[in-house]
């Protein structure tokens, strides 16, 4: 069930978050439109100089409307990279748990998944794409696995880091 939502609801519920005291490394949010990015990018620069920034939840959705959200995205001082697991995993996982693939299908198809995902976050911001490589330590420009609500993994622009140090 999918609750109303209107186009500062989550500039708000950000907003409150902070007005706790709340103030996480990163954030995790849904696809918004480029306004709403923009409003997003002025609240973490007013209230939260050590965020290192944002990443589009990708909500188990298909490579084309991910590929619309990236873009919306293009334009955010603050939105670093994405995560999609679901995407990624969900529908392979499902055919290796039902005996529908082996497990080398499974690896082919998540890899597969995966690298389309990259490509379509590259095109829509208008980089370069490189084949990723996974690190133990998040560096600028590789991929990261994330400690998240639901299992996923996150691709992380160059220069995410807002303190210098480069960790996650």
């Amino acid at each position: 069930m999918e609750l109303p939502r209107s186009p500062d609801t989550v500039l708000r519920a950000l907003k409150r978050l902070y007005n706790l005291g709340i103030l996480p490394e990163w954030w995790k949010l849904e696809p918004m439109s480029a306004g709403e990015w923009r409003s997003i990018d002025a609240l973490i620069a007013e209230r939260d100089p050590y965020c290192r920034g944002v990443l589009v939840l990708g909500s188990n959705a298909r490579a084309e409307h991910l590929s619309r959200d990236f873009r919306e995205a293009r334009a955010s001082t603050t939105c670093r990279g994405f995560a999609a697991g679901h995407t990624i995993f969900l529908d392979p996982s499902r055919a290796w748990l039902a005996g529908e693939i082996d497990d080398a299908k499974f690896k082919q198809s998540v890899h597969e998944r995966f690298e389309s995902l990259i490509r379509v976050w590259h095109e829509a911001r208008g980089t370069r794409h490189r084949v990723a490589q996974v690190e133990p330590q998040a560096k600028p420009g590789t991929v990261a696995t994330l400690a998240t609500s639901a299992p996923g993994l996150a691709v992380l622009d160059p220069g995410y880091e807002r303190n210098g140090d480069g960790g996650l």
